[in-house]
């Protein structure tokens, strides 16, 4: 479309179920503006009697959960109508005048979709862009002299869908290694006169690859689930039980990496306003990513202890550590790390971590080396206290 941003470009998308609920909006602000329009010796007969008055479905049409706009169909810069919701989708002043209608790259766009539905005797969608990554979606429906524009927010299913390819892009990206390596050791089973030991360590490493894809999937899927915004379950939660929780579906691991696994609580604990089963995984995943990286016969300890008027959960652990260049991008997807390129990790744990403690308002902090030490590093983060 000359003129116009690509963001702007028109569709014209067939028309789904918000449709029906647009037609049932459409003839009610016709039937208020016909009551607008009626003499009042007319509306007071028998036959009108028990039509909504025009201020009663004005008002309830002001309060509408989407933005509607009535406009004269000649281009006029007065809209007769915009509800609340319009404004704060499309900035527009409080003032229905030519102030409130700014000169806006989304308004020619709307013009046109004004146009084409006088041409064509029918509605029109387009999804637009707006500044900061906001997405729209308007529907337009001539009304006699007058357009129908009903206006909603699609910027969190935009977001979303953008998530959703990204992360698709990103698992697609991450199985070509295992699958490959997994194609390789198949086809050496395949094989005639391999050494049984050869054969042995080859379906080993077969498994590990396997395995590997089945914790990137498990994870993508988590994490996907956590993006897509799901209601939280928040409510007063006792950390401590949840870390020693932990603890005992994690101790096998320690146990088998060399390593000692403790749990240390200073004073009496808050309990904290969170969601059970998403902290649990925070915490579950904290205590993997330092057992797969704290080094054979060392240390992992999870600690509690109130902090001002929340709680801090810490983990520490004594492994190599991070270097420096990496720290910063340990937490985004599929980021490993050098030290841990050879360990069954996903590379999603920590970004869950940090979706999950987002969502609770909170963040990870990652300090390495160990404070007080040249090695190893520490996770925490901090919650407030429940109110109830």
């Amino acid at each position: 479309m000359p003129g116009l941003p690509a963001a702007l470009a028109g569709v014209d998308a067939p028309l789904d179920l918000r449709g029906l609920v647009f037609g049932v909006l459409a003839l009610a602000v016709l039937l208020a503006l016909a009551a607008v329009a009626l003499d009042r010796r007319l509306r007071r007969e028998p036959r009108l009697r028990g039509l909504p008055e025009a201020d009663a479905v004005l008002a309830a049409l002001g309060r509408a959960p989407l933005g509607l706009l009535l406009l004269d169909a000649g281009g006029s810069d007065a809209p007769r109508f915009v509800n609340r919701e319009a404004r704060r989708l499309l900035g527009l002043a409080e003032v229905e005048d030519a102030r409130g209608w700014p000169e806006a790259d989304w308004r020619q766009a709307m013009d046109e979709d004004r146009q084409a539905a006088r041409r064509e005797a029918g509605p029109r969608q387009r999804q637009v862009e707006l500044e900061a990554g906001r997405v729209l979606r308007w529907w337009v429906c001539p009304l006699g002299a007058l357009d129908l524009v009903a206006v909603f927010d699609q910027s969190a299913r935009h977001a979303a869908e953008r998530s959703g390819r990204l992360m698709l892009g990103d698992l697609a990206h991450e199985l070509r290694t295992p699958l490959a390596t997994l194609t390789t050791h198949l086809e050496v089973q395949a094989t005639e006169g391999i050494p049984s030991e050869a054969r042995a360590a080859s379906l080993a490493l077969a498994r590990v690859e396997a395995l590997r894809m089945r914790r990137l999937v498990r994870d993508m899927l988590a994490l996907g689930r956590l993006e897509a915004g799901g209601a939280l379950d928040l409510r007063p939660v006792d950390a401590y039980g949840l870390a020693e929780e932990a603890l005992a579906r994690l101790r096998p691991a320690a146990e088998e990496a060399g390593l000692r696994l403790d749990l240390a609580a200073e004073g009496e604990l808050p309990r904290v306003e969170a969601d059970p089963d998403a902290l649990l995984r925070v915490i579950s995943n904290l205590l993997d990513n330092a057992i797969r990286h704290g080094g054979a016969g060392g240390w992992v300890r999870l600690s509690l202890a109130r902090e001002g008027d929340g709680l801090r959960c810490q983990v520490d652990d004594g492994g190599a550590g991070i270097p420096a260049e990496e720290l910063p991008r340990v937490t985004q997807r599929f980021q490993r790390g050098a030290a841990s390129a050879e360990t069954l990790g996903s590379g999603l744990g920590l970004a869950m971590v940090v979706e999950i403690l987002r969502r609770h308002g909170a963040r990870l902090e990652l300090l390495s080396p160990v404070p007080g030490a040249t090695r190893g590093c520490r996770a925490s983060f901090w919650l407030p206290e429940a109110l109830a």
